[in-house]
C-alpha cells in the first residue's frame, strides 16, 4: 500500500513538534538537579522548581524544590538548589553573605547569593546563611494603593495646587512680556552702554599697552635681581645660620654644665621669696625710724619754691628789657640788621647739614645717658657703687657700659688691694626693649645681659607705673678669688629684686632684698641719678655763658 505525500508530511510534523517538547521540557523544567543544598525563607515569591540560583549576578545552577516545612514550631519555606560542579570550587559563603529572591518584571524569579568571600559552599554554610524576605509587586501595588487612598485629599490638593501655580506661572510670564515692551528703549540703551563700556575698557588697554608690558618686564627685572641677590648672599646666609646653631649649642651646654646650680637655686627660690618679704619689712622699718629726716627733706623742697617764684619774676624783667630792644641779647632781637645777618649765616649751616646729613642720619637719633648708682646690703653690710654710660641707638635697644666697685661685709677681715691691679668692675651689657605703653610714654618690658661685675649675668625690668620699676638680677658669684680678697663672694648666683622709684626728674631711690638665694641676704637700700645728653649740652651751654 503506497504512503500517500500528505501522510508523511504530517508524520514528519508531529515528531518534529514531540522532540520540542521533550527538549523544552528536559531544558527547562526536566532535571532540576538532586537539591543537595537548602535554604530556609520566611516566605517567597513566584520562586518556583527549575527557577536560577544567581552567584554575585553569575548563574551557577537551579531551584530543586521549594517546600513548605516545620522548624522548631515555625513554618518556613524550604528552597533546595543545586549548583553546577564546574562552579562550585569558585563559589564562597562566609558569615557575612546573604541569600536573596530576585523578582522579573514580566514575571518569573530568581535566587541569589549575595557573598565578598568565605568558604567553598556546602550544605552547612548553606543552612546558615541570612535570608530576606522578597516584596512582591502586588504587595507593593496594594500598598501604593492603600497610601492614596488614606491621602487622597492630600492628592487633590496638590493638583490643584500645581493647576493654580500653572496658572500663576503663565500669569507672570505676560507681566514679564508686558515689562519687557514697556522698558525696551530702557534695555536697548544699557545694552548699547555696556558695547561702549566695553570699547572703551579696550580703548585704554590699547593706550597704556607698553606701560603695562613695561611694568610687567620691571617685576620680572625685580624677581631676577632678587634671585641673584639670595644666591650671592647664599653662603653668607649659611653661615649665619650655622654660628646660631653653634650659638644654641653652647648655650645648652653651659646649661648642661651648669645644671646641678641651676636645680639648687631653684630649690632655693621658696627661701628667696620669704627674704624679700623680710628685705621689705626691714624697709618699712628703715622708713619709720628716718620718717622725720624724709619730713625734713620735703619741707627743704617747700622752702625752695618761693625762690623759684622770684627766679621767674627776675625772667620777666628779662624778656621785657628784650623785648625794648635794651643790651645785646635785646638788640639780637629787635634789629633788622643783625636779623639779615642770622639768617644768612642760618641759611649757611643749612647747606652745610644737607651736604653731611647722609653721614649723620643714625647719629642723630643716638642719645647716651651718664649715671651714678649707689647701694648696700643693710644685714651684711656689703655696698657698690658704679659709674655707667647708657647708649641708646634706638629707643628699643641700648648698650650698658661702666665701671663698679664693691665692697667686702662688714664682718669679715680683708687684705689691702693690690696696687699693680684693677680695683674696679667692668659692667657691659647690651639689651632690647618691647611693650611700647602710650600711657606711660615708656617701654613696658626691657631685657639685658653681659657683664655685670666683671661677672656673666642678666637683668630684666618691668614698667609698672611712669615713674616706679621692678627688676631682677641675676649673675654668678666671684667665688673664684682667695677669701680674704675683698671681691671674694661665697655662693654660687647672685639674685637681687628692687624696685626703683622716681622721686625727681633724674633721681631714683631702690629698695629691694640683696643674695636672695645665698647665705646673707637682707634688704638693699641705694640711690641713682642720671644724666641726659640734653643735660650734658645744656650744662655745657650756661659754663659757656656764665664766663
Amino acid at each position: 500500500m503506497a504512503i500517500s505525500t500528505e501522510l508523511k508530511v504530517g508524520a514528519l510534523f508531529f515528531l518534529g513538534l514531540g522532540l520540542s517538547v521533550w527538549f523544552t521540557f528536559q531544558t527547562s523544567k526536566g532535571n532540576n538537579g538532586k537539591g543537595e543544598l537548602k535554604v530556609d525563607f520566611r516566605r517567597v515569591a513566584r520562586l518556583a522548581p527549575g527557577d536560577p540560583v544567581l552567584y554575585n549576578g553569575v548563574r551557577i545552577g537551579k531551584v530543586a524544590s521549594v517546600l513548605p516545612v516545620l522548624e522548631e514550631g515555625e513554618p518556613r519555606i524550604q528552597v533546595a538548589f543545586s549548583v553546577d560542579e564546574l562552579a562550585k570550587p569558585a563559589v564562597l559563603v562566609g558569615k557575612e553573605s546573604l541569600v536573596r529572591i530576585n523578582q522579573g518584571l514580566l514575571g518569573g524569579a530568581s535566587m541569589e547569593i549575595m557573598s565578598d568571600g568565605g568558604e567553598q559552599i556546602n550544605a552547612a554554610n548553606v543552612a546558615a546563611l541570612r535570608s530576606s524576605d522578597p516584596a512582591s509587586f502586588d504587595e507593593v501595588m496594594r500598598t501604593m494603593q492603600d497610601i492614596l487612598d488614606e491621602n487622597r485629599d492630600g492628592v487633590k490638593g496638590t493638583i490643584g495646587s500645581a493647576r493654580t501655580a500653572l496658572d500663576n506661572f503663565s500669569g507672570a510670564s505676560q507681566e514679564i512680556r508686558d515689562a519687557i515692551a514697556e522698558n525696551r528703549a530702557t534695555l536697548k540703551a544699557a545694552i548699547a552702554n555696556t558695547e561702549k563700556l566695553t570699547a572703551e575698557l579696550h580703548d585704554v588697554i590699547t593706550e597704556n599697552r607698553e606701560t603695562v608690558k613695561a611694568t610687567v618686564a620691571n617685576a620680572e627685572r625685580m624677581t631676577r635681581e632678587i634671585a641673584d641677590l639670595v644666591a650671592e648672599n647664599r653662603a653668607t646666609v649659611k653661615a649665619a645660620l650655622e654660628r646660631i646653631e653653634a650659638a644654641s649649642a653652647q648655650v645648652a651646654m653651659l646649661v648642661e654644665e651648669n645644671r646641678t646650680s641651676i636645680q639648687a637655686t631653684t630649690g632655693k627660690l621658696p627661701a628667696a621669696v620669704d627674704n624679700l618679704a623680710a628685705a621689705a619689712a626691714q624697709i618699712r622699718d628703715a622708713v619709720a625710724e628716718n620718717r622725720q629726716d624724709l619730713r625734713t627733706a620735703m619741707a627743704g623742697v617747700a622752702s625752695f619754691a618761693p625762690k623759684l617764684d622770684r627766679i621767674g619774676d627776675n625772667l620777666e624783667k628779662v624778656t621785657a628789657q628784650v623785648a625794648a630792644g635794651k643790651g645785646t641779647i635785646g638788640k639780637l632781637v629787635m634789629e633788622d640788621t643783625v636779623h639779615d645777618q642770622a639768617v644768612s649765616v642760618l641759611t649757611s649751616a643749612s647747606e652745610r647739614l644737607d651736604e653731611v646729613k647722609p653721614f649723620t642720619q643714625g647719629v642723630s637719633q643716638l642719645k647716651f645717658y651718664a649715671g651714678l648708682e649707689g647701694g648696700g646690703n643693710l644685714d651684711s653690710g656689703t655696698t657698690r657703687g658704679e659709674a655707667y654710660l647708657r647708649l641708646e641707638p634706638q629707643p628699643w635697644k641700648f648698650w650698658h657700659l661702666g665701671l663698679s666697685y664693691r665692697t667686702a661685709p662688714s664682718d669679715r677681715n680683708v687684705e689691702t688691694d693690690d696696687p699693680d691691679k684693677l680695683p674696679v668692675d667692668i659692667n657691659a651689657q647690651f639689651g632690647w626693649r618691647w611693650l611700647p605703653d602710650d600711657s606711660i610714654e615708656r617701654y613696658r618690658l626691657s631685657l639685658a645681659g653681659g657683664l655685670i661685675d666683671s661677672k656673666f649675668g642678666m637683668w630684666s625690668e618691668w614698667a609698672l607705673l611712669r615713674d616706679v620699676d621692678l627688676r631682677i638680677m641675676a649673675r654668678m658669684k666671684d667665688r673664684d678669688r682667695e677669701p680674704d680678697d675683698r671681691r671674694y663672694e661665697e655662693g654660687d648666683f647672685m639674685l637681687r629684686a628692687t624696685a626703683s622709684w622716681r622721686v625727681f626728674d633724674r633721681w631714683w631711690v631702690i629698695a629691694g632684698g640683696d643674695d636672695l638665694v645665698g647665705d646673707k641676704p637682707g634688704a638693699f637700700l641705694g640711690l641713682r641719678a642720671e644724666l641726659l645728653d640734653n643735660d650734658l649740652r645744656n650744662g655745657v651751654t650756661a659754663a659757656s655763658f656764665s664766663q
